[in-house]
């Protein structure tokens, strides 16, 4: 099930506030080490799209096409899926990662709703 929202209502603007609260306290605490190569830039929430996106830039050693983040998107989807904290915003958002290397050059992204919960 995908949910849609009617964003004049104010179940879905409290809902977008609160995205916009989230991704305010991401990017009050970004830039933040991730892991050992990747940094978390910024977090922004889209209405339209019912979407949270967040910014992350990989310090690679290998040229980004050679990157699969198809490797990394069954623990994001478990995580999302499973973890109390996180599975209430997925219910309202589709959330969206966007990668970039080191001088910003566009690396992928990987998308996560609800229809990707098993």
């Amino acid at each position: 099930e995908i949910y849609q929202c009617d964003w004049s209502s104010d179940v879905c603007s409290s809902d977008l506030a609160e995205c916009n609260g989230a991704a305010g306290e991401v990017n009050q605490s970004a830039p933040q080490q991730i892991d050992q190569i990747t940094v978390l830039k910024s977090a922004v929430c889209f209405p339209d799209g019912n979407a949270v996106v967040f910014q992350y830039r990989m310090q690679l050693s290998v040229p980004g096409n050679q990157v699969n983040l198809n490797l990394i998107k069954p623990n994001m989807i478990s995580t999302w899926c499973t973890d109390p904290q996180l599975t209430p915003m997925l219910k309202l958002f589709n959330i969206q990662y966007n990668y970039t290397d080191q001088q910003g050059k566009f690396i992928g992204r990987i998308d996560i709703s609800t229809r990707d919960c098993r």
